[in-house]
């Protein structure tokens, strides 16, 4: 892609380097193999699988000065090839003759990943100051469950587990990378370890088919070593083509994130019906003793549903609370205002396999934004659409 349709004046006031073009190419190919075998008893169910993928990923940029200068280039990724191969079990427990059900799933990935661009490797790696950047991480995962039935309608789960991830090509390998999240050039680190943690799940069920379901869970992980940038580079605003922060990927120390989930649907009669969800999350990075980055504030939704044959009608709506636990020193971020939002979608059948589907979105024109949105971009307005479905 490039930015050659935009004009002079986007092009010196933008807040990455401003004053010149930057047509960017690159190209991420994936490609792997995916095999299970699944064994069965009356009583038992043992699943395993082989996962074997690859991924190839080269990303540059061309710095073009729109009045004077020479043109410069640079590799964001140097051909990054990455090989996983991750071997997983999965073995399910539960008789007719016990209210309990059991299970047990482990999985181990291996990784051996690299550059293969010459140039954009020898520079990843003046930055690093070694020409050993390739590495091989393992990243083992197990977690159990136990699933209780309280009663023919009515069950309950707790679940634990160990659990790890592998780093991603960007935090190994990116190389001058911007994130407009937090305005800020990320740098990739090849000696990350996989993220590890224990998580811990306890949750519960209710359903009472074609009249009742209730479910609702709570959820804790603590990870031992978050990866998130680190500003090694502070910002200068005195620098016009760098006044960004300049971070690098690294292990911050011990996070928490912790949360509640809770649905309800209820079927008042054959025609009407309704529908309640509560969520809740927050997330902290324990040795900076601040929230995490992009955690998504407290949600109630709610909807009620007519439905006559193919016809149906539904009203909805949406509260968020205001964003007020914010990251400073992984992210800069700033408060978000809670908000409500009415909508309104509808269908009817007009024969021959045609439906026409209508709706009202943001019905009362609320001006907000998500708490993930860069530089906090406003939401889509009031939107009125039409379509046509065809089932055949």
């Amino acid at each position: 892609m490039d930015d050659y349709a935009r004009s002079t004046q986007e092009i010196e006031q933008r807040v990455i380097m401003p004053g010149m073009y930057m047509p960017m190419d690159g190209a991420t190919q994936t490609a792997g193999l995916f095999g299970q075998m699944i064994f069965a008893s009356k009583e038992h169910i043992l699943q395993m699988t082989v996962d074997i993928y690859h991924l190839s990923a080269f990303a540059a940029m061309r710095m073009i000065p729109i009045t004077t200068g020479a043109p410069m280039k640079l590799i964001n990724l140097a051909g990054v090839d990455n090989l996983t191969t991750a071997l997983a079990a999965e073995w399910n427990y539960g008789s007719q003759d016990s209210d309990f059900r059991y299970r047990v799933a482990a999985r181990v990935d291996y990784s051996r990943r690299s550059l293969t661009d010459t140039e954009g490797k020898n520079a990843f790696a003046a930055f690093w100051n070694s020409p050993d950047i390739a590495r091989s991480p393992v990243a083992g995962s197990i977690n159990a469950s136990i699933e209780y039935m309280i009663s023919n309608q009515t069950s309950l789960r707790l679940m634990a587990a160990r659990a790890s991830r592998l780093p991603t090509h960007f935090e190994n390998y990116g190389f001058y990378l911007y994130n407009p999240l937090d305005n800020a050039i990320y740098m990739g680190n090849p000696d990350l370890a996989p993220e590890r943690g224990w998580q811990g799940e306890v949750g519960i069920q209710h359903a009472e088919p074609g009249k009742l379901q209730m479910k609702a869970a709570a959820f804790v992980n603590v990870m031992e070593n978050y990866i998130a940038g680190r500003t090694i580079i502070a910002p200068d605003t005195t620098n016009k083509q760098f006044p960004q922060a300049f971070r690098r990927y690294e292990h911050i120390g011990a996070a928490t994130v912790a949360g509640i989930e809770a649905e309800c649907w209820l079927a008042f009669d054959e025609e009407w019906s309704g529908r309640t969800t509560y969520r809740w999350q927050i997330g902290r990075a324990l040795d900076l003793n601040e929230s995490l980055p992009w955690m998504p504030p407290m949600e109630l939704s709610a909807k009620i549903r007519w439905e006559r044959e193919q016809y149906w009608a539904e009203l909805s709506s949406r509260l968020t609370a205001r964003q007020t636990n914010l990251s400073r020193t992984i992210s800069a971020e700033d408060e978000t205002p809670g908000y409500a939002l009415l909508d309104f979608h509808g269908g009817l059948p007009l024969g021959l396999g045609i439906t026409l589907q209508a709706g009202i979105e943001n019905i009362l024109d609320k001006n907000y934004w998500e708490y993930s949105s860069v530089n906090n971009l406003p939401s889509v307005g009031r939107n009125v659409y039409v379509g046509v479905g065809l089932v055949f």
